[in-house]
């Protein structure tokens, strides 16, 4: 039975070997007091609010040097205003549980040279609402524990000059709302950190990190560094942990702005927030390394043309400028995307002077950028028409089918292929193409031939000629299948089976469908929420019937895919009828989750249940008509980023998404099959 604090032992009796608990912390505190003190270890100790603890009853000072505490609690406790503790060269770690610190106020503590592991059976600790605020932690080491304080959510003036931080982490809030752990003229000079995550942490003003040496330091989740003080950026001796980048989710949060538009990209946020150009440069040259050399960010890099545009576009602005190696990978990476590649306004100049570098000939392979540039660039706009075939084009342009003026813009799209077929497009219907994602309503085709000599003929405007030279512009033919809006029947058709609506219901049903067919037709200017109860409740109804009645709804299911394979009009002589329903599986399959998801939706990481339900099916079908393209594994963890098995795991609709836009069909025609889902898939 616990001693109470009035009926502690004589002091005599106190056996200093060994450690100090609740019912001995009295008389040996006593005895300590009237000889020279010994470091000990105190275990189980508590420093609560409540007076029948051991701590509060003790009348005496508090002056701790060099001693171990083991399982110490500290709970609603206010370390200076009551018994002023003082905590010097001190260790305190974890026995038979974590940290428990909650409520712990730590204005004007000293703490200097103390040790605070929070390590438990190889896990981290997380202390919370302790208020860090004015603390004295000079010299000290703070080892694998979380930071959250969600009182204060400040720390302001505190000193951590020449201390030691590992596998640490600092938490602010991101989730429905974003609450940032706010920094203020706090001390971290001559830090030594490995693993030190800022999590929605906001560097207000003067955050000294003036000689920090950082290894794996993790700014993450939209954290801002403004008001940090780097000292000489030249000698800065922080790197970013790839560990920020280590899952597709990360990736897409972290680097991709055109698929977060609401959030942009939390990682280049956190460059932007930098005030100092050379630690920007520094950071982003470290990422460019990441990029080449971590493999997965290398291959999600590879894959997703909206990273590369986010990242490339980001590093195109005039603050990275002074860096080599940066605007080496920017031009390697702009002429690399050749065909495959819309301009932001702010990359523009560099483009211009890219292009306008190259040899004429060489123009002839980004003809889609330099397209996008002759308007505004008339250089540019002389270099190429002046090229052949392009200046036969605009011969015959003008002598068929336009007079000419002296601002006259042709927009010629050649495919040098065995054919050696351009389209043309008038100035009005690309600017509607480009910016709008209005189908051209006004184009033609022409051919260029050289056997004796140079001639230009018109070709009629057929599907298949116009696939031939689209299939040369992937990012111009992605804007023409979607203006033309190929996949809208489908919407139609998943809307069309449901029998039991009311007319509210049903009202709002059109409302939704209206919504996505504006999404694929990328017309959409609001995002809609999706996951209450009511809409819930709605998309159930109307898509149960292709997932509930057995085999009524595998029929429904079927005739979903013959539709979409109809729709994209692929050719027999390229895919046989199987492998055009394995590509209308997949685009299917992605695309359910995907138009639900965090990409078009206000709600990061949800979607309803329904069209998660029904890509589920879908994967089923897949699965069983063509078990070679996904095996068994990769097959289950799609399902279970839908519909989880497993409580310990979350359902993620853009992440399955993201995983399906990165995978990869194996062998020869499953190449070729990858190709064409990337070509057709509606929502790049």
């Amino acid at each position: 039975m616990a001693v109470k604090p009035s009926e502690a032992m004589e002091v005599e009796s106190v056996p200093v070997q060994e450690d100090v608990t609740p019912e001995t912390f009295i008389a040996f505190m006593n005895k300590r007091n009237t000889t020279t003190p010994t470091p000990a270890t105190f275990r189980n100790i508590k420093f609560p609010l409540y007076s029948h603890d051991s701590t509060k009853a003790y009348k005496g000072p508090i002056h701790f040097n060099g001693d171990k505490f083991i399982d110490a609690q500290f709970s609603f406790f206010n370390i200076t205003g009551e018994k002023r503790v003082v905590f010097n060269n001190c260790r305190f770690e974890t026995g038979i549980r974590k940290l428990n610190w909650q409520k712990v106020y730590l204005k004007n503590s000293n703490w200097q040279g103390t040790i605070i592991d929070g390590l438990f059976r190889g896990s981290r600790s997380r202390i919370t609402s302790c208020d860090f605020s004015d603390v004295e932690m000079q010299n000290c080491t703070l080892r694998n524990f979380k930071i959250y304080d969600s009182d204060t959510r400040l720390i302001a003036d505190a000193n951590f000059q020449d201390s030691i931080m590992e596998n640490m982490q600092f938490e602010g809030f991101r989730g429905q709302g974003v609450s940032y752990y706010k920094f203020e003229d706090t001390n971290f000079r001559n830090m030594k950190a490995d693993k030190l995550a800022w999590y929605v942490v906001d560097c207000v003003k003067n955050v000294d990190l003036t000689n920090a040496k950082i290894t794996k330091f993790s700014p993450t989740s939209g954290t801002k560094l403004t008001g940090v003080i780097w000292g000489d950026p030249q000698k800065l001796q922080i790197t970013i942990d790839p560990a920020m980048f280590d899952t597709d989710d990360k990736i897409d949060t972290h680097l991709d702005s055109i698929n977060n538009p609401e959030t942009g990209a939390l990682f280049l946020n956190t460059l932007d927030s930098i005030t100092d150009d050379i630690v920007k440069q520094v950071f982003a040259e470290q990422l460019i390394d990441m990029i080449k050399n971590k493999p997965i960010l290398s291959e999600a890099f590879a894959h997703s043309i909206t990273l590369r545009q986010s990242i490339t576009s980001h590093l195109a602005q005039s603050c990275y400028a002074a860096s080599p190696k940066i605007q080496t990978f920017i031009r390697d990476e702009f002429l690399k995307e050749g065909n495959d590649m819309i301009i932001p306004v702010n990359v523009r100049p560099l483009m211009f002077r890219l292009l306008n570098s190259l040899e004429d000939s060489e123009l002839l392979n980004h003809q889609f950028m330099v397209n996008q540039l002759i308007a505004e660039y008339p250089s540019l706009r002389q270099k190429f028409y002046q090229l052949t075939p392009i200046k036969e084009f605009i011969a015959h342009i003008i002598e068929e089918i336009m007079m000419p003026d002296e601002d006259s813009l042709y927009y010629i799209f050649y495919h040098p292929d065995k054919r050696k077929t351009a389209l043309y497009l008038p100035a009005a219907d690309y600017k509607d193409l480009l910016e709008s994602n209005q189908a051209p309503q006004h184009y033609s085709f022409m051919q260029f031939q050289t056997v004796e000599q140079n001639i230009v003929t018109d070709k009629a405007a057929t599907v298949k000629r116009q696939s031939r030279v689209l299939a040369g512009f992937p990012a111009l033919h992605s804007l023409w299948t979607r203006a033309a809006g190929l996949l809208t029947p489908v919407i139609h058709f998943l809307f069309e089976h449901s029998d039991k609506l009311d007319l509210t219901q049903t009202a709002k049903a059109a409302e939704i469908k209206n919504h996505l067919i504006l999404i694929l037709k990328r017309q959409a200017d609001k995002t809609v929420r999706l996951t209450d109860e009511k809409d819930a409740c709605l998309l159930s109804e109307i898509l149960a019937p292709f997932y509930i009645d057995g085999d009524e709804a595998g029929k429904l299911r079927w005739q979903l895919i013959d539709l979409i394979q109809q729709q994209l009009g692929m050719s027999r002589k390229k895919f046989s009828d199987r492998e055009q329903k394995i590509i209308a599986l997949m685009i299917i399959i992605r695309m359910l989750p995907d138009i639900f998801s965090t990409h078009y939706y206000s709600i990061e990481n949800m979607s309803p249940y329904a069209p998660r339900q029904l890509a589920k099916k879908l994967i089923d079908d897949l699965v069983a008509y063509a078990p070679e393209i996904v095996d068994t594994i990769e097959a289950t963890l799609w399902r279970n980023r839908l519909v989880t098995s497993n409580n310990n795991e979350f359902t993620c609709s853009a992440a399955l998404a993201t995983r399906m836009g990165n995978y990869h069909i194996p062998g020869e025609r499953g190449q070729k099959m990858n190709q064409a889902i990337k070509l057709y898939y509606p929502l790049n």
